[in-house]
């Protein structure tokens, strides 16, 4: 019933990131060469082109003195959506001139049915077993919120707008992927910050099954690899059922969706610069393209840079096929100039792949501690799902996806333009295994990922998808030459026989992370909990600044009540020395001045103390133990108090 209140907010999300890049893709599609290019590349490659324009506008608002707004924001896609929608009925006539038989059809309901059919099959764990009214309880997700509580509070969406997440007293502009952010701040008002969080979870569903869609179409250009895919896209675990449950990271979420149409809008920008140099010649049309995959490609990197990573690792081999290939048809052809020219281009690639690769800030996010396992790195490569409830569909998912990948391998050999499938695969399940195993010196190739497995293995999904819908093709006409069927039916079967995408495991991953009274290990607040941090808002008064460990909830005093905490993410980030000593030292505050000296500079004035329970297997008090051991007989007032929590107001400091 909740969800549907949110409907409004998910079909707004969905319609403003769609319409300005599509109605301009339409105008550029027109008499276009290539004809793969019809709607639903169109619509894959949208949402990219208005996180783009979202980022530049972002960044100006604040020189031009403007909050950050859907009034601002909104209207200014929409007056570019409404100059594109002109354009194209100048271009086209009034449609008149629109060529027939473009792929997909306008209304194909086969299609269409096959995408609300797939998003149906991926967000259904969500919509039965989260309240989007509750926060989704993970390490990431407790940041996400309150990033975007920041935002809607500020009006500053720009590339430092989270400074204040990692700055208590503003004492830096620090920067931090804010993208996402500051789209989701645009369908938020301060007390529905957490449901509309919660509803971009249903819109990357959307955008990454339209996306894998396009992709199938563009690359294969074949209708049943064009309806096979959505389904199959819809089934996968490490992306994007765990990235809506157990591992919720939006701005990573969001770009791995995204990925999709990101991959097909350069194949379509390639294959237009490979007519344009050795056949049609049409410089103009390519470098509208071109720049429109910039801008694309602006916005993927705005909403997390790791997009740039996740897009390298897959063009890296047909890239390298592709450049390879053309220099030497050029060679033949006796044209040097542009053997020079791919060859520049080519180490160009190469030298930013590198700088990239090899950049500081890179090279330190592979130092992360992971749990490592030899074990692991052998086998998740092969099998690349997280580490969900095992239950019956589980297995059975499993199953399915082992034998979906062994017949795509195989399919992908015979298929001249699809090996190069096998080598992309190959390289995310080369990353895959360093990022598990022991480090032998090669885990810096990791870094851009936080030497993450599970980051990996979601990218990884892309390239699993395809080789999957080869499987099920190959799977699909070994049924049917036994007996005659519907071509529908082997698709359905194997949806079946994966337990609906292991749709036991899955509502169990969701419902460890959003009901509140069946938390998994990394759960903060009961249900009664999270009515306190809800209420705070009516009780304390409006400069109130809350203390407290954040893993045990005092995180969603922000996102929920709407008072600002001291610390607004699980990490140990802010810039003062003093305000994250308070995590060892603030039970010392009958005994240590400086302890006094520290909140009242800063301004605390309430704090919550939850019950020292484990945090995953480690005490909460051996992590944070200053918030723990903390003698309230005298210097705190209790404002209220319930089981498992308590909020005082702070008086011993005065």
């Amino acid at each position: 019933m909740y969800w549907v209140l949110q409907l409004p907010i998910l079909v707004a999300m969905l319609l403003v990131v769609a319409l300005p890049g599509w109605m301009w893709l339409r105008v550029f599609s027109f008499r276009f060469a290539d004809r793969r290019v019809g709607t639903l590349v169109q619509l894959a490659a949208a949402p990219l082109l208005a996180f783009g324009l979202l980022a530049v506008l972002a960044n100006l608002a604040p020189h031009l003195g403007i909050r950050w707004t859907a009034g601002f924001a909104v209207t200014a896609l929409m007056v570019v959506a409404a100059a594109g929608f002109v354009v194209d009925l100048i271009v086209r006539r009034g449609r008149r001139a629109v060529a027939a038989g473009t792929s997909p059809a306008r209304w194909d309901w086969p299609l269409i049915g096959a995408i609300a059919g797939a998003v149906a099959i991926a967000a259904l764990p969500l919509l039965v077993f989260a309240d989007p009214r509750n926060p989704l309880q993970q390490w990431d997700p407790s940041f996400h919120y309150n990033g975007v509580w920041q935002m809607v509070h500020s009006g500053d969406g720009s590339l430092f707008g989270l400074s204040p997440m990692f700055s208590l007293m503003g004492e830096a502009r620090t920067y931090y992927p804010s993208m996402w952010h500051a789209f989701a701040a645009l369908f938020a008002t301060p007390s529905t910050v957490v449901q509309t969080v919660n509803t971009s979870s249903l819109a990357l569903l959307v955008w990454w099954i339209v996306g894998m869609t396009a992709l199938a179409h563009y690359l294969w250009d074949n209708r049943v690899a064009t309806l096979t895919a959505p389904v199959l896209a819809s089934l996968t675990l490490s992306f994007p059922a765990d990235f809506v449950s157990m591992y919720a990271q939006w701005p990573n979420a969001v770009s791995m969706a995204l990925l999709p149409g990101l991959l097909t809008l350069a194949w379509v920008v390639g294959n237009a610069w490979v007519r344009t140099l050795f056949s049609s010649n049409q410089w103009r049309a390519t470098t509208i393209w071109t720049a429109l995959f910039l801008l694309a490609a602006l916005g993927a990197v705005a909403i997390h840079p790791i997009s740039f990573f996740n897009a390298l690792v897959f063009v890296l081999v047909p890239f390298t096929a592709a450049m390879v290939r053309l220099m030497r048809g050029a060679r033949k052809a006796g044209r040097r100039g542009l053997v020079a020219f791919l060859g520049v281009s080519m180490g160009g690639a190469l030298l930013l792949t590198a700088l990239a690769v090899f950049n500081p800030r890179t090279l330190a996010t592979a130092t992360f501690e992971r749990g490592r396992s030899l074990i692991d790195a052998l086998v998740r490569p092969f099998m690349p799902v997280p580490p969900f409830p095992l239950a019956p569909g589980f297995v059975l998912a499993m199953a399915v996806f082992a034998g979906l990948l062994v017949l795509g391998l195989m399919r992908a050999r015979k298929l001249s333009k699809s090996r190069w499938l096998i080598g992309t695969w190959t390289v995310f399940a080369v990353l895959v295994f360093l990022a598990y195993a022991p480090n032998f010196g090669l885990q810096v190739l990791t870094g851009p990922w936080y030497s993450d497995p599970r980051r990996l293995m979601g990218a990884m999904q892309v390239v699993l998808v395809l080789l999957f819908t080869l499987g099920a093709m190959r799977f699909s006409a070994w049924l049917r030459q036994k007996k005659s069927m519907h071509r529908a039916l082997p698709v359905l079967l194997i949806v079946v026989l994966s337990g609906v995408g292991a749709i036991d495991s899955r509502s169990l991953a969701v419902r460890s992370v959003y009901d509140p009274q069946n938390l998994g290990p990394a759960g903060m607040a009961s249900s009664e909990q999270l009515d306190l941090f809800r209420e705070a808002g009516s009780v304390l008064p409006g400069d109130a600044l809350v203390l407290g460990d954040p893993s045990v909830g005092t995180v969603y005093f922000q996102s929920l009540g709407g008072m600002r905490v001291v610390f607004p993410g699980l990490s140990n980030a802010d810039v003062d020395a003093d305000v994250r000593a308070l995590q060892w030292n603030f039970n010392q505050l009958h005994a240590d001045p400086a302890v006094c000296e520290t909140l009242n500079r800063i301004g605390v004035t309430h704090f919550y103390e939850g019950s020292d329970r484990p945090y995953y297997r480690t005490l909460r008090s051996e992590a944070r133990p200053g918030f723990y051991g903390v003698d309230t007989s005298h210097g705190f007032e209790v404002v209220k108090s319930v089981d498992g929590g308590t909020l005082y107001e702070l008086t011993a400091c005065r």
